[in-house]
């Protein structure tokens, strides 16, 4: 209960804190694969890797790197991939993640279920998933 709190908590914060800015702010700033490599710091890098994985780990996703290994990891597929570089940062982790990652698959699977499904609601995000949900299938 004390986590749903908090989540409402930083989303007011973080939506006061737009509103009280000078400089427009949009949803696509620094979320494509070329901003990734043009445009961020390391800093802006590892949120934008470690605000997925919050979520992937609610489904069962249980990483085997820091979110700072995987901005590198990042880098290095982009690098290798420029034709990635119109795709969604959140898009290229995650297909980095399920190919990297292969026991991380059946979650994925789960989590698609349920966005196709439209059971993404805000209580599911602070909702802990226990890893037999993901095993049993």
């Amino acid at each position: 209960m004390n986590s749903k709190y908090l989540v409402y908590l930083l989303t007011g914060v973080f939506l006061l804190l737009g509103a009280e800015t000078s400089f427009p702010v949009s949803s696509d700033t620094f979320t494509s694969g070329k901003d990734w490599n043009e445009k961020m710091s390391k800093g802006e890098k590892f949120i934008s890797v470690y605000a997925p994985m919050i979520l992937f780990h609610r489904y069962g996703i249980n990483f085997r790197k820091t979110p700072d290994e995987y901005a590198e990891t990042l880098d290095q597929v982009l690098m290798e991939n420029p034709y990635l570089e119109k795709e969604d940062v959140v898009n290229i982790f995650a297909s980095t993640v399920y190919a990297y990652e292969p026991e991380s698959r059946r979650a994925f699977v789960i989590m698609k279920m349920e966005l196709a499904n439209e059971y993404l609601k805000p209580a599911l995000l602070v909702k802990k998933r226990l890893n037999t949900d993901v095993n049993d299938l």
